[in-house]
C-alpha cells in the first residue's frame, strides 16, 4: 500500500477539528451546571442518603445525583437502583431570580430535606412544587392484588428479562404513576417497600379506608401451596372471617369480598418464628425431589418454586414473618453484619444470611446459613437449576468460586412484616 501524505494530512485536520468543537460544545454555558445547583446537590446527596438510611433501616444507602442542564431546566439524575426504594424525580427551572424546584418524592421528610436545602443553596431561596404521596394524577392511591401471583417489572412491559420480583394474592401496594397507555401502575409493596411495575388488571384498586381495613384486618398465612379450592401460594396471607370458621374449616375473604373455606391444617396465624431450624427446614423443602422443588432458577422469582437467589431468601423468611428488603444488596445492608471473613466463619449461626459480590461493592449473591460451614441457595448453575447446598470450606470447584468471592455474614433483626413499613407514614 502507498504512503499519501495528503490523506493523513487530512486526517489529522478532521479529528483536530472535531476535538475542538466537542470541547467547545461540552464548554458551553447551556451545558454547564450552574455553582448554585452543583452545591446544592453537593449539599444533598450525603442528607439524602442519611435520611434514607432512617427510612429504610439500612447501615447504607448508595445515592448520587447526576445534574442534567438542558437550558433553564436542570433534571437531578438519582443513582439508578434508588428507583428501588423511593421516588425521586427532581428538576429545577431557573428562568428567574428565584429557582423551582418541580417533580415528585415519595415521603414528606424527602420533600422537607430537598425544600431546606434549597432555601439555603440559593441567594434568593427557592420555590417548590414538590408532590409527595398520594399523588393528584393517580385516580384511587391504593390497591390489592387479585391474582394467585403476579408479576412486577423494572419497566411497564411483559418483557421477562425486565422481572423486578413477584407477589402473592392480597398484597397491599401504594399506587405511584402510570404508564403512558394507563395499563401498567409502578407501585410500591407494603411488605417490602419495594418498587415496580404491575399490570393494572392484577389489583383491584381501592381508596384509603378500604386499604387500611384490609392492612389492618388479622389474617392467616397459608403454610403450603394449594390448588383446590382454588391456586394459593405458599406464604399468601387473607383476612380471617372469625365468624365463619369452625371445627377444622377457617374461612377467609379474598380480594373482591368473596369467602373461601380452608382447611385448618393449611394455615397458621403470622407471628415470629425465632427458632430458626424451622426456617432451615421450610428452605431444605425447595430442594429438588422435596415438597416444593423442582423449580428452576428464574431471576426476579419470589413466588411458588421458580426463585432467584434473594426471593429464596425473602420466601423463607417471610414464612417466619420476618420483615426482609427484596434485593440481596439490600438484604445485606439491613442485617446485622457477622462473620465478615471467611476466617470468622465460627461467628455465623445457622439462619443467618450469607453474602457473596464479584464486583466487591454491592452483595450480588445471597444465601442462608445452615451449619456445618454449609449454606442453601438458589443459582442458575452448578449441576442444576434451582435450590441447592454447597459449601464454605473445601468442596468443589464450584464450592470455591463462592469461597472466593464471599462478601461477609448477616443477622435477620426479628423485625415482622409491617412493623417496618407502617412506621414509614405516607
Amino acid at each position: 500500500m502507498k504512503f499519501n501524505p495528503f490523506k493523513l494530512k487530512i486526517t489529522s485536520f478532521l479529528v483536530g477539528f472535531l476535538t475542538f468543537f466537542l470541547a467547545v460544545s461540552l464548554s458551553r454555558p447551556g451545558n454547564a451546571v450552574p455553582a448554585d445547583i452543583q452545591t446544592f446537590v453537593n449539599r444533598l446527596t450525603p442528607q439524602m442518603e442519611r435520611l434514607l438510611q432512617q427510612q429504610l433501616h439500612r447501615r447504607q444507602v448508595f445515592f448520587d445525583i447526576s445534574p442534567q442542564q438542558s437550558g433553564t431546566i436542570t433534571q437531578l439524575e438519582p443513582y439508578a437502583r434508588i428507583d428501588r426504594d423511593t421516588v425521586f424525580e427532581v428538576s429545577i427551572i431557573s428562568s428567574g431570580n428565584i429557582p423551582l424546584l418541580t417533580g415528585k418524592v415519595l415521603t414528606a421528610p424527602e420533600r422537607d430535606l430537598i425544600e431546606g436545602l434549597a432555601s439555603e443553596s440559593f441567594p434568593n431561596g427557592a420555590q417548590s412544587h414538590l408532590a409527595i404521596f398520594p399523588y393528584a394524577d393517580i385516580d384511587l392511591d391504593y390497591g390489592i392484588t387479585v391474582k394467585a401471583s403476579s408479576n412486577l417489572y423494572t419497566k411497564p412491559t411483559l418483557e421477562i428479562r425486565d422481572l423486578a420480583t413477584q407477589v402473592r394474592m392480597g398484597t397491599a401496594v401504594k399506587l405511584l404513576d402510570y404508564s403512558p397507555d394507563r395499563k401498567f401502575v409502578r407501585v410500591r409493596i407494603e411488605d417490602d417497600g419495594y418498587l415496580a411495575w404491575i399490570q393494572r388488571q392484577d389489583l383491584l384498586e381501592c381508596d384509603r379506608p378500604t386499604f387500611e381495613a384490609w392492612i389492618n384486618a388479622p389474617k392467616v398465612q397459608l403454610t403450603e401451596t394449594i390448588s383446590q379450592p382454588q391456586t394459593l401460594y405458599l406464604g399468601t396471607r387473607l383476612p380471617l372471617v372469625p365468624q365463619e370458621t369452625s371445627g377444622d374449616k377457617i374461612t377467609v375473604s379474598l380480594p373482591d369480598s368473596r369467602p373461601l373455606e380452608l382447611p385448618n391444617r393449611q394455615v397458621i396465624s403470622p407471628q415470629l418464628i425465632s427458632d430458626k431450624t424451622t426456617l432451615i427446614q421450610l428452605a431444605q423443602q425447595f430442594m429438588p425431589q422435596k415438597k416444593y422443588g423442582g423449580g428452576s432458577y428464574l431471576w426476579g422469582g419470589t413466588v411458588g418454586n421458580r426463585l432467584d437467589c434473594s426471593g429464596f431468601v425473602q420466601t423463607v423468611f417471610r414464612e417466619g414473618n420476618f420483615y426482609l428488603p427484596r434485593d440481596a444488596y439490600q438484604q445485606q445492608l439491613y442485617s446485622q453484619p457477622v462473620a465478615e471473613t471467611l476466617q470468622n466463619l465460627n461467628e455465623l449461626q445457622p439462619g443467618d444470611l450469607v453474602f457473596f459480590s464479584e464486583n466487591r461493592r454491592l452483595a450480588t449473591h445471597v444465601g442462608i446459613y445452615i451449619g456445618n460451614s454449609q449454606f442453601i441457595h438458589s443459582t442458575p448453575r452448578g449441576g442444576y437449576s434451582g435450590v441447592k447446598i454447597n459449601r464454605l470450606r473445601n468442596g468443589t470447584e464450584y464450592d470455591r468460586y463462592f469461597q472466593r468471592i464471599y462478601f461477609g455474614g448477616g443477622r435477620v433483626p426479628q423485625i415482622p412484616i409491617g412493623h417496618r413499613t407502617l412506621s414509614l407514614s405516607i
